[in-house]
């Protein structure tokens, strides 16, 4: 668990759950291990702002960084992916790895 801020998680993931295709796809990891991510998540749930925010957290150039747990990391990509999908996201973020150069590989 992070830091020692309070998130109304119910809450949080109803509102997610609702905006989402179906609830076999909630993150589950995500908001046990990281409700302050998953608070963000759901205030730019539908903005392209969303993009930029989980394009931020799976790719930074910050060093010391230890990364995600598999499973998180996966589930952040999920939501990239649904948000994508629902046609949520805009421009350069809207083709999934599309932007990244040499996506094929």
């Amino acid at each position: 668990m992070e830091g020692s801020e309070i998130f109304d998680v119910p809450q949080l993931r109803s509102k997610l759950q609702s905006q989402m295709v179906g609830s076999e796809f909630y993150p589950t990891e995500l908001e046990a291990a990281f409700p302050r991510i998953l608070n963000e998540i759901v205030a730019l749930w539908g903005k392209s702002e969303l993009d930029v925010y989980l394009n931020g957290l799976m790719v930074t150039e910050r060093t010391g960084r230890r990364g995600f747990p598999a499973v998180v990391a996966s589930e952040i990509l999920r939501l990239s992916t649904i948000h994508g999908a629902l046609g949520l996201s805009q421009g350069q973020f809207a083709i999934g790895w599309a932007s990244v150069n040499e996506a094929h590989l």
